[in-house]
């Protein structure tokens, strides 16, 4: 349904693409569960509210393509970020 779903986008990095660090990757892609409609903090916007832990809804991602027979990769870069805490766009707290 429309308050409770979950929401993931994908982008193709061009050929030779690099992550900060020199990681090459072919895809990057944001993925939240979005718990509940409601206001933004910043704009008052309607808006989804998502679930703070961003890190289950990735590994959720991550074991859907590679359960699905995708074809799908994955290779974890260790040390790549420390912890993040902050908020998102729409206020929300995030935490991964």
């Amino acid at each position: 349904n429309p308050a409770k779903r979950h929401h993931v986008r994908f982008w193709r990095c061009p050929d030779g693409w690099l992550l900060p660090g020199g990681t090459r990757v072919d895809w990057l892609a944001a993925g939240t569960f979005d718990r509940a409609v409601g206001f933004s903090l910043f704009t008052l916007q309607i808006t989804h509210k998502i679930d703070e832990n961003t890190d289950i809804e990735r590994d959720h991602i991550v074991d859907s393509l590679l359960h699905a027979g995708s074809g799908a990769r994955v290779h974890l870069i260790r040390d790549f970020a420390s912890g993040y805490h902050a908020r998102n766009g729409g206020g929300d707290t995030i935490q991964t």
